[in-house]
This record gives structure tokens, C-alpha cells and sequence, in this order.
């Protein structure tokens, strides 16, 4: 590794102002946000919350943020220059913990999720599972009883159990807000050793704040891990250090883990700590010795001794899969690296990854398979026809569905690519003719919608029959499978590009792509999952995806509309459109999000040399106009 330039570099020092008055302003504005956090309690009337004022303080932090990375990683790479300082990384270290350390102590803004990690955690350090009762079952024991679909002593024991704590200090404020109280957790196994020692750790102080501050600051270590597996990485790779920032400063990644307290950092770091091992086990890294400009790393292909540590790395990657599925996308890529190897000895490795997903992801897969003999009869409780929760019919009759089953089934929110193709998939009414004969103007209210409701219903007709599925799901479920085509087909590429190109940088940018484009297709466009790609930002060569965390915020104003947008049949909509409250923002928000995304990327790889469409001829976005320090041997 190049030796680290001295602070009296001019590039170091204009590097290292811009780092402390950015960092300063940031720090302000997340105190400002932890100060208005208070204000977003559960308790407080939703009108009263200052969600765009957060927003904007958000927004703010955001422009900054990118900022910093045009001046500390834009703007030098390709030169020597780029190199950081030790006093740069000292600020950028220190102002990532103490924007951490603010946002730890606020309130979660709009989010509830980790009042079931409480719980989750509470009921597994019981050695409970989980996985086999709600918290409604917990919440109605005290005047319902025990559920007549619990025989065993065992079931009641443990719900006496479960009802008791779930009123005992601290814990009588936190297990209301548990939310989908029906739903047993959709949380994999892996995240239940977190949420136990977190819940463990809170219960101790008796205290609502207790188990509040203990969830999140567990879950922020796991985000700081993950920033010094990065640095480490960066290490390897001979790449300044200082670009760590782009992960560490990031305002979406710090609002979702410090003060969200979402439990993604989990999953992150384990999926950063597979990568890692992939980049260090497959690849010799040469880096220069003296001037990189000169003397540039090298990467040379490691083919021997990979058996063991591609199983170890099967055994990391398997765990990040059984805290949140989504890494299972890598496998591909991972199986790829493999190949060119060790060749059919890869199947060894793979064997031990599949054989340890089984194992740690049995105990939600299999309480799933019991549920499902009566899953019918829970749908019909649970749900209407349209498939939203029916509060007409009495509960509790058959089993708690499982959690990670409604969200596959029913889940949409603040999807873009996704919602365009259901909505134009989706038929209004029973049939064509009686929709059209009860309504005046039968053409569909969404403005991007442009497929008539004859061709909708004949599609969907079509596919019910040739499915089983039934008709009233058939547009989201042809919907997710067209999805899946297009990211398997986005994988495929990928792969082919790790294949052809055999080095480090290129790998890591079809990490990054992957995981992208696979939250792109999704249903469910949470801002939190975008942190999933988040450690592989700085290897991807299109600045335009630095954007994403900023806008991905807008989510938030979603409440804004919900607690403040006119509703009624007779009110009209905002702006002159025919939509208000949520309706505004589901139809209108993420267009304005991910369009000028989506054309920005198109544009810029339209505009990319054709030869470097293909193979990079530089290093992560760096400029043609400056050396090329690492070019790949």
C-alpha cells in the first residue's frame, strides 16, 4: 500500500476543511433531527409531527453528504492525490460515531419494527420460539383465554408465560406497539441472537428507554462493524481509505440503523464479511511499492488450497442469507469465482452453503409448512377478498399465519418499475362489462395506466386458469414472476462479466449492481433495504446511484400525506390531481424518485465508449483524464 500522503498535501488539506465543516453542519442537523424526534413518539396526534421538517433536515444532511463525496472521492480519483490523510480518516471516523452516538438517543421517526425485535428477542431469551405465537394471542390471553387450537399444557404454560411479561416494566410500553400483532415474526433465526442480547441488556434497566437504547445501540454496532470491514477492504485493494465515507456519512444508513434501529446492519455486515472473504481468498493482491502512478497493484488469481475457504465463505454467506434472504442473489456470482477454480469441487462448498441455509432458516421454514394445512382458513379470517385485513370476523380460530409469508404474498410499498406493471396488469371489478356498466368512466383513475380493463381481465383470467392462482392475485403474483425474469436475466449478465473479467474491482461492482437492481424490481422499495447496497457504493463507476440514498427518504413524506392529505369522495385531490392522502404519494412520489433515476443511468451508459460498456478500462468512476493506478495485470 502507497504511504499516506501528509497532511500539508494541498489536496489532504482542502480535503480534510471540507470534511470538518461538512462535518459540523451534519452534526448540527442530527441534532436538530434527535431534538424533533421527540415530537414523532407513537403517542404524539400524527398531525403535530413535523415530518417535513425532518425530511428536510434530512434532505439537507443528504446534499452535504454528496458533497463530501464529490470533494473527498470524485474529484480525485485517478490521482495520486486521492490518497487520504491520517487526519482525514480521524475526522471521518470520529464524526461517523458521533453522528451515530446523536441519532442513538432519539426517538424512531415513523418506524415501529424494532418494538417487535424487542419482543422477539424477549420471547427467544425465554426459550420460546418465536415462530409459534402471536403477539395477539400474548395480548388477548388476559380476557380470551387460551385459543381453542392449543391443546397442549405446554402452549398454555407458555402463554401465561408470555402474557405476564408482556406487562411487566418497561415492556408494558413496548409490546402495544409490537405492529401485524397476527402475524407470527418474520424474522429469520440469525437476527434472534441480536434482538435476545439486546432484549436481555433493556430488561435490566426496567425502562421502556431501556430496551429502546439497547436494541439500537446493539444493531449500530453491527453498522460500525461493517465500516471497518470496508476499511479493511479498501486496505487490500490499495484503495484510499478515506472513501469509506461514502457508507459512514451516508445520512439514509445512519437514519435507518441510529435512529430507525432497523436490523439490516445485521444482514449488511455479514454479507460485507462474505465479500471480504471472496476478495481476500481468491485473489494475491500486489500492491505498489512506491508511486501508484508508476507501480500499480496487480491482482493475480489464487487457485490452490481454495476448498476449505470457499466453505468458510459458504458458511458466512449462508448466515447472511438466515438473517434476511436477499443474499442469496450473490450466490450466483459467488458460484462463478468458484468455478474458474476449483471446478467441479465446487459443489463441495455449495453443498455446506445450502446444508447451513436449511439448518438455520428450519425453524421459521418449518413452523411455515405447519401453518400452511390451515392457511385457508386463516386467509378467510384474516383477509377479504381484496386481500387486505378483514376487522369484521372474530380471530383467532386457526393458527397465527406465518410472517414471512404474507410479506412474500401481499407486501407493496414505494415500488416504481413494479407498481407501473401491476397497475397495468390489474382488472377492475368482477368482469369488464359489469365494471364498465356501474361506472360512467371506466378507464383506470391511475394516471399511467394505458392497458384497457377488457385486456387486463382476459390476462388475468388467462393466468388464474393456467395457474391455479387465484384471480384476485394474478396481477401481483404474473407481475412478481416478469420481475424475477428480468433480475435473473440482470444476474446472468453479471455473472458473464465476472467470468470474462477475473478481478477484484469488476466483482465488486457486480455486487453492487446486483443487490441494486434487485431492490429496483421489488415490491417493496423500503428506503432501510437500499442500505443492503450501500458498503459497494464506492466500487460502482456511475455516480448517479449516489443519489439514491438521498431521494430514497421521500418515503417519509408518505405519513405527511396519510396524516394531512384530504380524503372523501367529495374533496379534491392535491395539485390538481385526482388523488390525495396516501394516493398522492403511492401514485405520484416514487415517479418523481426513481424516474429521473432510471434516465440518468440509461443516459450515462448510452453515453459510456462502447469498450468500456464491456471491459473497465477504469477503477471505479475514475476519470480518463488522470493515470490509472490500478490497472489490473
Amino acid at each position: 500500500m502507497a504511504p499516506l500522503q501528509p497532511a500539508a498535501n494541498p489536496e489532504s488539506s482542502r480535503v480534510l476543511k471540507v470534511l470538518c465543516t461538512s462535518g459540523l453542519f451534519m452534526l448540527v442537523v442530527y441534532a436538530a433531527i434527535c431534538w424533533f424526534s421527540f415530537d414523532c413518539e407513537q403517542s404524539d396526534p400524527n398531525q403535530s409531527r413535523p415530518l417535513l421538517l425532518v425530511v428536510g433536515l434530512f434532505t439537507a444532511a443528504g446534499i452535504s453528504y454528496l458533497f463530501v463525496c464529490w470533494q473527498a472521492i470524485w474529484r480525485n480519483l485517478g490521482t495520486s492525490a486521492s490518497v487520504s490523510c491520517s487526519r482525514c480518516m480521524m475526522v471521518v471516523l470520529g464524526m461517523g460515531v458521533l453522528f451515530r452516538l446523536i441519532l442513538l438517543f432519539s426517538v424512531p421517526i415513523q418506524e415501529v419494527d424494532l418494538f417487535r425485535y424487542i419482543w422477539d428477542g424477549t420471547v427467544i431469551s425465554e426459550g420460546i420460539s418465536p415462530y409459534e405465537y402471536s403477539p395477539q394471542e400474548v395480548e388477548l390471553y388476559p380476557t380470551k383465554g387460551v385459543p381453542n387450537y392449543r391443546t397442549t399444557l405446554v402452549e398454555r404454560e407458555d402463554l401465561a408465560r408470555l402474557s405476564k411479561i408482556a406487562t411487566s416494566p418497561g415492556m408494558d410500553q413496548a409490546f402495544p406497539l409490537v405492529h401485524f400483532e397476527n402475524y407470527t415474526t418474520p424474522y429469520p433465526l440469525i437476527n434472534q441472537a441480536p434482538f435476545a442480547l439486546a432484549s436481555m441488556i433493556g430488561r435490566t434497566t426496567d425502562s421502556f428507554w431501556g430496551l429502546l437504547f439497547a436494541m439500537k445501540g446493539v444493531l449500530v454496532l453491527f453498522d460500525c462493524a461493517t465500516a471497518l470491514l470496508l476499511i479493511g477492504l479498501l486496505k487490500r485493494l490499495a484503495l484510499p481509505t478515506i472513501w469509506v465515507v461514502a457508507y459512514l456519512w451516508c445520512p439514509l444508513v445512519i437514519k435507518e440503523i441510529a435512529n430507525s434501529g432497523h436490523l439490516d446492519s445485521v444482514v449488511v455486515f455479514l454479507t460485507t464479511a462474505a465479500v471480504y472473504l471472496m476478495v481476500t481468498m481468491y485473489w494475491k493482491i500486489n500492491p505498489p511499492t512506491t508511486d501508484p502512478t508508476t507501480d500499480p497493484t496487480t491482482f493475480a488469481r489464487v487457485d490452490e488450497g481454495l476448498i476449505a475457504k470457499s466453505c468458510l465463505i459458504g458458511v458466512v454467506l449462508a448466515s447472511a442469507v438466515a438473517a434476511k434472504l436477499f443474499p442469496v442473489v450473490l450466490g450466483p456470482i459467488w458460484a462463478v469465482l468458484m468455478w474458474k477454480r476449483i471446478k467441479f469441487a465446487s459443489i463441495v462448498p455449495l453443498v455446506v452453503f445450502a446444508v447451513v441455509t436449511a439448518v438455520l432458516l428450519w425453524p421459521m421454514v418449518g413452523k411455515t409448512q405447519y401453518v400452511r394445512s390451515s392457511i385457508q382458513q386463516v386467509k378467510t379470517q384474516f383477509f377479504n377478498h381484496d386481500g387486505q385485513e378483514n376487522q369484521d370476523v372474530p380471530k383467532l380460530k386457526a393458527a397465527p399465519p406465518a410472517g414471512i409469508e404474507a410479506f412474500v404474498k401481499y407486501w407493496e410499498m414505494n415500488d416504481f418499475i413494479f407498481m407501473i406493471l401491476v397497475e397495468n396488469l390489474k382488472p377492475y371489478g368482477d368482469t369488464a362489462k359489469q365494471y364498465a356498466a356501474a361506472n360512467e368512466d371506466p378507464t383506470s383513475k391511475v394516471w399511467f395506466v394505458k392497458t384497457s380493463n377488457e385486456l387486463r381481465h382476459a390476462v388475468c383470467d388467462f393466468y388464474a386458469q393456467f395457474t391455479g392462482v387465484p384471480k384476485r392475485s394474478a396481477a401481483f403474483s404474473l407481475t412478481r414472476r416478469t420481475t424475477l425474469v428480468v433480475f435473473f436475466l440482470i444476474v446472468l449478465w453479471t455473472c458473464v462479466r465476472v467470468w470474462r473479467n477475473d478481478e477484484p474491482l469488476l466483482m465488486l461492482e457486480m455486487v453492487f449492481l446486483t443487490i441494486a437492481w434487485f431492490w429496483l424490481l421489488a415490491p417493496t422499495q423500503n428506503p432501510w433495504y437500499w442500505t443492503w447496497a450501500m458498503p459497494w457504493l464506492v466500487f460502482c463507476r456511475n455516480r448517479t446511484w449516489f443519489v439514491v440514498s438521498v431521494v430514497a427518504m421521500a418515503y417519509y413524506l408518505r405519513f405527511f400525506f396519510e396524516y394531512h392529505g384530504i380524503v372523501g369522495p367529495d374533496q379534491p385531490g392535491l395539485i390538481g390531481t385526482p388523488y390525495a392522502g396516501t394516493a398522492f404519494f403511492d401514485y405520484i412520489f416514487p415517479v418523481l424518485e426513481f424516474g429521473p433515476i432510471l434516465l440518468a443511468l440509461f443516459l450515462s451508459w448510452i453515453m459510456r465508449p462502447k469498450q468500456e460498456r464491456h471491459v473497465p478500462k477504469w477503477p471505479v468512476g475514475a476519470s480518463v483524464d488522470g493515470p490509472n493506478p490500478l490497472s489490473v495485470s
